[in-house]
């Protein structure tokens, strides 16, 4: 379990803003670690190709495991959303000690020796890291931004009327199972982690992530302000419109809504959650899950005051089905 306690002035300080970096990033720890993820494939297929395996070979450095990633990696964001030129700009300002740092702490010591190379490059590591970090940017999420950036936006536009309506528990409550604020700490249930964490003044900063989708994220550690990642309202619906998405097997079975309702329950969602992500109304989410239940592909069940929704096992097999060479 992870804690971050925030004080009245914390509390103050809690703020939405949207991520170049943060997109960046998990993007390029999906391509690596699970290029099989069913909510992202029709994006891995499209990306895979367009990026340099020289290039993925030498950001791999970066990211030895699909659990963790160098916290300077995602500069403190902004009091408004950045462009990702601007983010970069903050990136190659970093310590270059605290670059090698972060990432031999990560590889135990021993990380790659195309990534080594480059962090010891005292004058010019940081430079030389950035514009890796950069032809990745442009061969793989620059493209599909302005469809990231919609869903991003319409997510703040979403959480800010929520936090009008129900205050700051309301919206922290709702931003991802994993998640809950009792008004005086908030708390990410990550059974491995047993962290305590004051927000300071800085308070919590809240981004919503496309790639970062079923996890949510934190940066906890000092001396970077708390960042916590989480999964935009509408995520489900993001690549729809690409023709990957349609050529599915489990989108020509059962129709696109379905497949994606059942793409989305990687981890288990009540109905109201599945329609934030999946970008329906509660009826037609409702009417979905019906289909799926009684089909085999979804399972609800009861936890406290919540009807949670898994996929089955033959839901599980139907979707890895759509991938199989």
């Amino acid at each position: 379990m992870i804690r971050v306690d925030l004080d009245a002035e914390a509390l103050a300080r809690v703020r939405l803003t949207y991520s170049p970096m943060w997109e960046l990033v998990c993007s390029l720890k999906l391509l690596i670690h699970d290029p099989r993820h069913r909510l992202h494939a029709p994006w891995v297929a499209w990306a895979s190709p367009r990026v340099d395996p020289e290039l993925l070979d030498l950001l791999r450095g970066l990211m030895p495991t699909r659990a963790r990633f160098p916290d300077f990696l995602t500069p403190h964001p902004g009091a408004r959303p950045r462009s990702v030129r601007a983010e970069l700009a903050a990136l190659a300002a970093t310590d270059p000690a605290t670059a090698r740092r972060e990432v031999r702490s990560l590889w135990d010591g021993s990380p790659p020796k195309g990534i080594t190379a480059v962090l010891r490059d005292r004058a010019n590591g940081m430079a030389r890291l950035t514009a890796a970090l950069e032809r990745y940017w442009m061969q793989a999420v620059a493209p599909v931004w302005p469809a990231l950036r919609r869903v991003l936006t319409a997510d703040l536009a979403y959480r800010a009327d929520e936090l009008a309506a129900g205050g700051l528990q309301a919206l922290l409550n709702r931003l991802h199972p994993t998640v809950s604020f009792d008004g005086q700490a908030l708390y990410i249930d990550k059974p491995r982690y047993d962290i305590v964490r004051d927000a300071g003044s800085e308070g919590v900063v809240l981004v919503p992530c496309v790639f970062a989708w079923p996890n949510v994220l934190i940066v906890d550690e000092n001396p970077y302000p708390v960042t916590l990642s989480y999964a935009p309202r509408g995520v489900g619906a993001v690549w729809q419109t690409r023709q990957q998405t349609k050529s599915h097997p489990a989108a020509h079975l059962m129709g696109q809504s379905r497949a994606a309702i059942l793409a989305l329950l990687d981890l288990p969602l009540n109905t109201t959650q599945l329609a934030e992500q999946a970008d329906m109304s509660l009826p037609a989410v409702s009417q979905h899950l019906a289909v799926l239940r009684r089909s085999g592909l979804v399972n609800s069940r009861r936890a406290g005051r919540a009807v949670l929704n898994t996929r089955t096992e033959l839901g599980h097999a139907l979707l890895d089905g759509g991938h199989e060479d």
